[in-house]
């Protein structure tokens, strides 16, 4: 699996990444018509919804804020643009693709900024992006070693 830069903001308009406390989970709201995905990528059990062309298109998806580390790190320098997908293997509708298969990713959180996240927190020397709604993605060449998110805090 790889991923590729696609120039421009194709971030879903208006649009904000959410987290429930009570669900342990990330959502991304409002959603339009447009931003319908067929499968995602998962990291941990946070989901990359992609679509039938392996775009991302937003962030959703459990991942309980337990089980984590604190971070003086935040994302640095990001450009918005989309990033795509391409898989090993042919899109199917509905099975997700794991990204860290049986290697879970730690999580860090910055509690001064609210910025979450999976995977490397280390900001120097990499490319980083912001894909959807208030989620960054931190490349190393054509692999995601991090997502960076950025909710708005619900009770």
């Amino acid at each position: 699996m790889k991923f590729i830069i696609l120039p421009g903001d194709h971030k879903a308009k208006n649009a904000s990444l959410t987290y429930s406390k009570e669900w342990g989970s990330f959502g991304t709201e409002p959603l339009s018509a447009l931003d319908v995905g067929i499968t995602s990528i998962l990291i941990n059990y946070l989901q990359l919804e992609i679509d039938d062309e392996g775009k991302i298109l937003y962030v959703w998806g459990y991942c309980p804020l337990v089980h984590y580390q604190e971070t003086d790190e935040t994302p640095q320098q990001y450009i918005p643009c989309g990033l795509q997908v391409i898989l090993d293997k042919e899109i199917i509708p509905g099975i997700s693709t794991r990204l860290n298969e049986g290697n879970p990713w730690p999580v860090y959180i910055n509690h001064t900024t609210g910025w979450v996240c999976l995977g490397n927190p280390v900001t120097k020397n990499v490319t980083m992006l912001e894909f959807a709604p208030d989620s960054i993605a931190t490349l190393q060449g054509d692999q995601i070693i991090a997502v960076w998110l950025q909710p708005k805090w619900e009770p």
